[in-house]
């Protein structure tokens, strides 16, 4: 049984008829916000799979071991007052599904290590405004090791010079991401402002080896990392060497890349030596986009047009590698 919308109803009403369902409930959506004495009727029912909440005002005391059987949560609010004291209460035997949006800024690592005993269990992971993502999160984040979807969405503070961001992926952080969540599909990284990228073309080529169903990927790459196109269409990861390392690079399936506001190279012929780079290690890319404004955003543009006719090539150079002819969109 799943209930939809509470908009009509008065919490004294929208308690009494989720405790009238309390052995039949799987879903519950309320699409107004959440008042705080609704919590201890849906505290209390043990068969509920999927709690979708608008702006929920969670209370101050949470039960331990509710909502046993409990397999998607999606909250979307202003804060997140009294979120983590939720998620510790809950039972996560079969918690597979996080989708988080706040108007404030999410606190990552304690999120996650209120989380921490759903790591065998999670299968996707959505955040949405984290201002602070360190070391230490990450590496909390890599014991979440059956993850297939993953979407940190971060922004740097309005008050905050760019400079000083507290978003600073390093190729450390990305490949050790790579090698600890084996299962991705999709891994998006949504940085908002334009501080320094320490991401290079390296952590994309660990990715395309050590994630062989990554499909979708956004992220912001140092492009200027490519030095010498040629040099790099053929530079093998740590441990990796000769042909072995050419066929892992063809086996990715990436289809779409997102590439945020990373700036182009300045080398000659740079739109050319950017798209060979990619569909060297992702041959099947389909989709490539930039929120680059004005000239860079042109030269992107130029990039995707280019990617057909590189694929062509690497289809004609690697014939032992190359899969299905993809249908790329330029832009």
């Amino acid at each position: 049984m799943g209930v939809g919308t509470f908009d009509p109803l008065s919490s004294h009403e929208m308690g009494r008829l989720i405790s009238t369902s309390r052995y039949t409930l799987h879903h519950i959506e309320i699409s107004s916000p959440t008042p705080p004495d609704i919590f201890p009727a849906i505290f209390d029912l043990p068969q509920l799979q999927d709690l979708i909440l608008q702006e929920p005002h969670i209370p101050d005391r949470v039960p331990l071991g509710i909502l046993p059987r409990l397999r998607a949560i999606n909250f979307d609010g202003k804060n997140g007052r009294n979120l983590q004291q939720f998620l510790r209460g809950l039972s996560m035997q079969r918690l597979a599904e996080v989708r988080i949006s706040l108007g404030g800024t999410i606190q990552v690592y304690a999120l996650l290590d209120a989380l921490c005993t759903a790591t065998g269990t999670m299968n996707i992971l959505s955040l949405s405004r984290v201002a602070i993502l360190d070391c230490p999160s990450i590496t909390l984040l890599c014991s979440f090791t059956n993850i297939t979807h993953l979407k940190i969405d971060c922004v740097c503070p309005d008050d905050r010079p760019s400079r000083l961001c507290d978003v600073q992926l390093t190729d450390e952080n990305i490949l050790e991401l790579g090698t600890a969540l084996p299962h991705l599909h999709i891994l998006n990284f949504t940085p908002g402002c334009r501080a320094p990228c320490h991401v290079t073309f390296t952590s994309l080529i660990h990715l395309s080896r050590t994630c062989g169903d990554l499909e979708r990927l956004s992220i912001r790459v140092d492009f200027a990392s490519i030095l010498n196109g040629s040099e790099q269409l053929n530079r093998s990861s740590p441990g990796v060497r000769g042909n072995s390392a050419r066929l892992q690079r063809a086996s990715s399936g990436l289809r779409s890349l997102v590439v945020g506001r990373s700036p182009l190279p300045d080398i000659p012929r740079r739109e050319w030596v950017v798209a060979l780079a990619l569909v060297s290690i992702f041959p099947s890319i389909e989709f490539l986009h930039s929120w680059c404004a004005g000239e860079m955003f042109n030269e992107w543009k130029e990039v995707a047009g280019n990617i057909p006719i590189c694929q062509e090539i690497f289809r004609i150079t690697h014939p032992q590698a190359a899969g299905r002819r993809p249908n790329t969109q330029v832009w």
